[in-house]
């Protein structure tokens, strides 16, 4: 149980933190300027710990609701990150064959 809690807890500080640099940089278009800023009086990036709150809880739901779903939903995300990989190193060859 208190493994559990304590990588609960480095998931939401590591996830926070690269929400609060991305959104920090404009990387996350539109919603970087309501992400980016750190609470002054707790010194927290608050909006980006919701942000992740929120979607812990919605693919929590999905896990109470049905395995099947969770089990597609990861697996694709493990197949479009390793597409993410191949697209920038093949894309400057497939580029440079086309007229």
């Amino acid at each position: 149980m208190g493994g559990m809690f304590f990588s609960g807890q480095a998931i939401m500080t590591v996830c926070s933190r690269m929400i609060l640099t991305f959104s920090r940089d404009g990387g996350l278009g539109h919603f970087s300027r309501f992400l980016a800023p750190v609470h002054p009086k707790l010194k927290v990036p608050l909006w980006s710990l919701v942000f992740v709150l929120f979607w812990i809880l919605v693919f929590g739901l999905i896990e109470l609701g049905s395995d099947v779903v969770l089990n597609a939903i990861l697996s694709s995300s493990v197949v479009m990150l390793q597409m993410s990989y191949g697209f920038p190193s093949t894309s400057p060859k497939l580029s440079r064959s086309s007229p």
